[in-house]
């Protein structure tokens, strides 16, 4: 067991004396919340000793109290909306979901709200650096096929996530739990890029209906030139209406997509590591850099065998509207052609299908 893996009562919450949350992990910490690895027990089975013998590994997300902007409430209203859409077998359980499982939620105003979900694994980036940002083109473009699919399941649902990028994409728990283990061990660990990918952080998703009627006629949100806040999207895989403060829609999500496309396929963007003075003066560079980006430039170091539909890809989204309903089969059809290309290149590094961490 890990030093920070150690059970100690500083580090145990308790719910209404019923649950009990080991936080005992850190995953990620912000400005407004943290996120960490835990465990969950009742009180009929809890036992400081033995917090592992039986307990449910979980995701435990802590929002800071007295914030002026809260949003642990709005990420589980939506991610409590989306529980009825998961896809479940004839004995109720669920098979292909996209989006982790809500176990508790509990609001507070003066102490910390916890949000409790499903734990899952690694994040695409994650194993993406691990691979020093490497992966065979085929393995890239069957992650980016399952993202666009994702994302249509979202988007038919009349929501939009608003911060598309490639650390909000998790394997599950049991694709990537032996990693650490793996490294530890010096060997090899192999992860299935068709494995299912679930999509997480729904702190800034949005209805993009004015309804939940899905009757798209007349019933979209409208446009705004300028929006009050647009710091939560990535700055990286933001599209340029969003980095422009433009109201995001369905086709800012893709245009999210397409940037990890290219970054999958590629290493890097032209803007990841670019220097400035500050965070504001970054963002402005970023920004600058996409305006005069061209998608063919952008794809220039794109593999050549699959160049010409990456950058149909993006001219595609480029040309939508702020209303239109982006046609995610002629996308599917773009990286369908890709495969195929990839495969009567018979080129083996192009055509393995599987991600390969080495130590």
């Amino acid at each position: 067991m890990e030093k920070s893996d150690e059970i100690t009562p500083e580090n145990v919450i308790i719910i209404k004396n019923e649950y009990y949350y080991c936080t005992n992990h850190l995953i990620y910490k912000g400005n407004k919340s943290e996120l960490y690895r835990g465990n969950k027990k009742t009180s009929d089975s809890f036992d400081l000793y033995d917090f592992y013998g039986t307990s449910l590994p979980v995701c435990v997300k802590m929002e800071k109290p007295f914030l002026k902007y809260p949003e642990l409430s709005k990420e589980y209203s939506i991610l409590n909306y989306l529980q009825k859409f998961l896809e479940k077998d004839s004995n109720n359980q669920v098979q292909c979901p996209f989006v982790p499982i809500i176990y508790n939620y509990y609001p507070r105003n003066d102490t910390p709200s916890y949000l409790v979900t499903q734990l899952l694994g690694s994040s695409v980036d994650t194993i993406f650096k691990m691979c020093h940002r490497k992966f065979s083109l085929m393995s890239s473009l069957i992650l980016v096929k399952q993202m666009v699919g994702i994302i249509k399941k979202l988007h038919g649902i009349g929501i939009i996530h608003r911060n598309i990028n490639p650390t909000e994409f998790l394997f599950c728990k049991e694709e990537t739990s032996d990693i650490i283990l793996s490294k530890q061990n010096k060997k090899e660990i192999n992860v299935n890029p068709s494995s299912q990918l679930y999509l997480v952080d729904y702190s800034e998703a949005k209805f993009f209906m004015k309804d939940t009627s899905l009757e798209y006629d007349n019933n979209h949100i409208e446009f705004k030139d300028k929006v009050k806040d647009y710091s939560f999207t990535n700055k990286y895989f933001s599209s340029i209406w969003a980095e422009l403060k433009m109201e995001q829609s369905r086709r800012d999500d893709l245009y999210s997509i397409f940037y990890i496309l290219v970054y999958l396929l590629t290493g890097k963007l032209p803007w990841i590591g670019i220097k400035a003075k500050n965070k504001e003066d970054k963002r402005e560079k970023i920004r600058n850099m996409k305006l005069c980006l061209s998608n063919f430039e952008l794809c220039q170091k794109v593999n050549k065998i699959i160049s010409s539909e990456v950058e149909l890809f993006g001219f595609y989204l480029s040309g939508l509207s702020f209303e239109d309903e982006p046609n995610y089969n002629y996308l599917n059809q773009l990286i369908d052609e890709m495969k195929k290309k990839i495969f009567n290149s018979k080129n083996f590094d192009h055509f393995c299908s599987k991600i390969t961490i080495k130590n």
